[in-house]
């Protein structure tokens, strides 16, 4: 894999780039250097590496900087514009059936996903609800339930999702739930069960506030207590 990575001037300076946070700036760079030599990457791998949260995510996903897909990785939408790398030395990404989702259209990869009907070759989804598209209200909902740690109540789960037409959220709501399991209240278990986490849009959900503060309460209330004394 190539050891040096680029970054266009062309793409850092659209609005896309330049309207999104300064942290989201700089996972984009992260991310690139992280890619390997078809520009796919672990978003969640990179935070662990070097901190981050799930709302940057968000933020270059709705900016299209990047495509997430249900296994949890990324590709870089502008790759190819960003890095011009000999073909003879380029070492084929492990994310194949990622790849085989997507169009390239210039220098641009574009999810084929809503257009198409090809699916990734030798691809046999774990869990399924028949042969539903992606860009369906099942296929969406198929999603989100795979990468939900809580495997809950599944019909309710989608006659809400289909009820309140979730499809549209599901890029958000996938980097809530990529972002949410390395929170301090997902790791200890706290999750809320499938229904309640749609009604609620727990998505919209600031992650900060899934950071476990109790133990530094803690040892401020037992300084209160000590100066009671």
């Amino acid at each position: 894999m190539a050891q040096k990575r680029m970054f266009d001037r062309a793409i850092i300076e659209t609005d896309n780039f330049l309207n999104i946070s300064l942290s989201a700036k700089a996972l984009y760079f992260l991310l690139g250097m992280e890619a390997d030599d078809e520009g796919f990457v672990s978003p969640t791998r990179v935070i662990r590496l070097y901190g981050g949260e799930g709302g940057d995510i968000k933020n270059l996903i709705d900016s299209g900087l990047i495509i997430p897909f249900k296994s949890g990785v990324v590709v870089i939408t502008d790759w190819k514009a960003n890095n011009y790398l000999d073909i003879n030395r380029v070492k084929d990404t492990v994310y194949q059936q990622e790849k085989n989702l997507l169009l390239t259209c210039g220098t641009k990869y574009e999810f084929n996903g809503c257009l198409t009907d090809v699916k990734p070759i030798g691809y046999e989804p774990k869990e399924s609800l028949g042969e539903a598209k992606p860009d369906t209200a099942e296929g969406t909902f198929n999603q989100f339930w795979l990468q939900y740690p809580k495997k809950e109540l599944k019909k309710k789960s989608l006659e809400i999702w289909k009820r309140k037409k979730y499809s549209r959220h599901i890029g958000e709501i996938l980097s809530f739930i990529e972002g949410a399991k390395l929170s301090d209240r997902w790791r200890k278990g706290f999750i809320k069960q499938p229904p309640a986490f749609l009604n609620g849009e727990c998505w919209t959900d600031d992650l900060s506030s899934y950071q476990d503060r109790k133990s530094e309460s803690s040892i401020i209330n037992l300084k209160v207590v000590n100066l009671k004394k």
